[in-house]
């Protein structure tokens, strides 16, 4: 009791304070509070985003992350070799005296909304893998909480995970391989999916461990917090499956930052995942951005109203009354670089399985990378798909996983892929439709065809959100200003981006006026062979 007494009073008081309101505040704004419109949300901007991660990164004590990764390797002295930052973690990279090497990597709290929860699907994600395949995933030796920045009390989250040694593929690898490599690398992926494939849950949303914590534990967790750590639980046996929960998600959590409340849910069948994956998207396309152009917005809105759920229902074949359908295990953002490999291109490991979800098999997909619909094959699309599928063909009999992924994969028509990719990534939205759909439906240009949908009496509630989301720009674009955020310099990536879009674009347009000029040339020729028929008929 004394114990308790003295850890009472030994915490600031101000801190403690502040996590009560901050408690109330989350429990008060589920019971009550309707979630704000994203019009209403002022989002930070990229510089205030990479200030707060910066200043939050460069609080980090790196004695106390030695000391912590010392902790759990038998107390043995280490030596920090380098650090890398993404866009939701920071990793520490650290060399024992033994030969062994380590990682630790915390979630950059500005940039995570709940870093706990988020951490803890992902490490039982990690073991269920390594438990149910031999998908080589990193080993977690322990993940927790503990104070690792300096001049707080707060405690961070924390895995501490096997290294895996080989290099992060990129597509310059790719191009500059020998077949034989590719194929090795093709194989490895193909396998890899194929044992995913075989992996079936009941619902879609995300992987967590089958125990729950009594909200007096988290209450007390959040007013008294302490150093503590878990090493995983097995995932095999009586009680230890997955208790499937409200999906994590990438955008969701980007969403979620800038203080639009969206809901995390489970899926019971295909029809459910993807309308509320629409409402995902439908919710980030929403967010105020700065000085935005009526042609820009009616693209996006027309975009929109092209994906709707009734659309990709008939486009993926979905029956309206659809049950009892299988969800798959899938690595939200297998990226080349996410991909360790060798000098050979034989995989190493896979990284990175924060926010991984279970999908049903028509969002169950090949990385974009392979079939040319990612950002980097706007204007360079590497011919990969071809060798892949062709890799996919030949190994189609060596387990029933290979064999579903190719009756699954077989139809690749010029809509279902881009569709799918769009809705599992929101962010992809214009780049795609515009890319991949946009042609497969209209003749003639976005120029022409958008301006004149909106015009139409029967679009009027679509331009009339058109006129709210230009209306919301204009509001934060002058709550920049007045607050000396507006950034009128745009990023050098964004820049490269928005070059490659407008040459695509250039591109388009010149093989459309080749299109309408060789239609007009076979019609002619055409005329003329029906013209010389008839008259030799005649004579």
């Amino acid at each position: 009791m004394l114990s308790l007494f003295g850890r009472l009073f030994s915490i600031p008081w101000r801190s403690w304070l502040a996590r009560i309101c901050c408690f109330s505040r989350r429990r008060l704004s589920c019971a009550f509070r309707r979630p704000a419109s994203p019009f209403d949300l002022t989002p930070l901007t990229d510089r205030q985003r990479k200030l707060k991660n910066d200043e939050f990164i460069e609080s980090i004590d790196t004695n106390a992350i030695c000391a912590l990764a010392s902790k759990h390797q038998g107390g043995l002295p280490c030596t920090i070799r380098c650090r890398h930052k993404g866009s939701f973690n920071v990793c520490f990279i650290l060399d024992f005296t033994d030969g062994s090497t380590r990682l630790v990597r915390l979630p950059i709290e500005p940039a995570v909304h709940d870093a706990w929860d988020k951490v803890r699907s992902e490490v039982y994600t990690m073991q269920y893998v390594r438990d149910h395949t031999d998908i080589p995933v990193s080993r977690v030796y322990a993940y927790g909480r503990s104070r690792l920045r300096r001049d707080t009390y707060t405690h961070q989250v924390f895995i501490i995970l096997d290294y895996i040694e080989g290099r992060p593929l990129t597509k310059k690898m790719l191009r500059e391989s020998s077949e034989d490599c590719r194929r090795q690398l093709f194989e490895n992926v193909i396998d890899m999916f194929a044992q995913l494939r075989m992996l079936e849950f009941p619902l879609g949303g995300s992987l967590m461990p089958n125990t729950t914590a009594e909200i007096w534990t988290r209450f007390w967790r959040l007013l008294f917090p302490r150093d503590e750590s878990f090493t995983p639980q097995a995932t095999i046996g009586p009680g230890l499956g997955p208790r499937i929960v409200g999906a994590f998600s990438m955008r969701k959590n980007e969403l979620q930052v800038d203080g639009y409340e969206v809901p995390r849910f489970t899926a019971a069948t295909s029809n459910e995942f993807f309308r509320e994956q629409y409402h995902l998207l439908h919710s980030m396309w929403k967010m105020p951005v700065q000085e935005l152009g009526r042609e820009e917005a009616e693209r996006e809105e027309f975009a929109l109203h092209a994906v709707r759920p009734e659309k990709a229902q008939k486009t993926f074949g979905l029956q309206a009354d659809a049950s009892g359908d299988s969800f798959y295990l899938c690595h939200p953002d297998l990226r080349v670089n996410n991909i360790i490999v060798n000098d050979e291109l034989r995989v190493c490991g896979v990284i990175d399985w924060e926010f991984s979800v279970t999908v049903p098999r028509r969002a169950f997909l090949p990385p974009s990378w392979i079939t040319g619909h990612d950002t980097g094959s706007v204007v360079s699309k590497p011919d990969l798909s071809s060798e892949f599928f062709g890799v996919l063909s030949s190994r189609k009999q060596r387990s029933s996983g290979h064999s579903q992924l190719a009756q699954d994969w077989s139809v690749r028509d010029d809509v279902s892929f881009p569709m799918a990719y769009i809705y599992l990534d929101p962010s992809d939205l214009v780049l795609l439709f515009y890319r991949c759909i946009y042609p497969s439906l209209y003749n003639e240009s976005p120029d022409k065809v958008v301006p004149n949908f909106f015009q139409r009496p029967e679009n009027e509630q679509l331009q009339a959100e058109v006129v709210r989301r230009l209306h919301a720009s204009e509001q934060y674009t002058q709550y920049l200003k007045d607050n000396d955020l507006f950034d009128d310099e745009e990023e050098p990536e964004w820049q490269q981006l928005r070059g490659w879009v407008t040459e695509a674009q250039k591109n388009l347009q010149q093989l459309r006026g080749w299109t309408y000029e060789t239609r007009e040339i076979l019609a002619r020729m055409e005329r003329d062979m029906c013209t010389t028929n008839s008259r030799s008929l005649s004579g």
